[in-house]
């Protein structure tokens, strides 16, 4: 993998080079571990808050093709990650031979329940995430379809769906029919439909100028 976080959860995602390990680890404990003989370098997986371990930082590896990558260690690194094997299993980047017709995690398992936890407290952030990259204004009503679905189809199992990826997942399996729904006129979305569905029309919001309704032809 090519990217590593600092700790379990929601954590900001950096691209695995050596200055970002630097600036965000120092080379300090837990991240770097020194013993007589070499000194190896870790951080937490991504996608399944595993431990990884940082290969190539300072030596080109053939395996690395010139760059340093993460690889998934089946051990607890003491004071950052604990490891998790049904988490790894169910991880992206795990093994490419794992078992693909398992498509949904465990019902108990510790990412099920984190995931839950996120969206419990911050769902309302996660709408804002997506009128932000769709343009599509969520009211009250539809957001409530949303959550609902989320929990009552069990889309927080799925292995795809993880604690940096959840805001677009969550029309995952949902059709939204966009006509009478307000959307952004700045929005690529809007641009699109503007361009290549003829059969919609927009009228412009009282409220707001950059919102329109989308209504259909007839």
């Amino acid at each position: 993998m090519d990217s590593f976080k600092l700790k379990q959860g929601f954590e900001p995602i950096y691209k695995i080079t050596k200055e970002n390990y630097e600036i965000y680890t120092g080379f300090n404990e837990p991240y770097t571990i020194k013993d007589s003989y070499k000194e190896s370098h870790y951080a937490v997986c991504p996608s399944c808050d595993n431990p990884i371990q940082i290969i190539g930082l300072f030596k080109n590896t053939e395996e690395a093709k010139n760059k340093p990558y993460g690889r998934h260690i089946a051990k607890s690194i003491p004071n950052l990650a604990p490891y998790n094997e049904d988490n790894y299993f169910m991880c992206p980047f795990s093994n490419p031979n794992r078992n693909k017709k398992v498509i949904k995690r465990n019902i108990n398992s510790t990412m099920s329940k984190e995931i839950l936890l996120l969206v419990k407290n911050q769902f309302d952030r996660m709408l804002f995430i997506i009128k932000q990259q769709t343009g599509i204004q969520i009211d009250y009503d539809l957001a409530e379809k949303l959550l609902e679905h989320f929990i009552s189809e069990e889309v927080w199992r799925y292995r795809d769906v993880r604690l940096n990826n959840i805001p677009w997942t969550i029309f995952e399996g949902f059709s939204v029919n966009l006509i009478g729904r307000l959307i952004n006129n700045n929005s690529k979305l809007y641009k699109v439909l503007k361009r290549d569905c003829p059969n919609i029309k927009f009228n412009q919001s009282k409220y707001s100028k950059e919102n329109y309704f989308i209504n259909a032809n007839k």
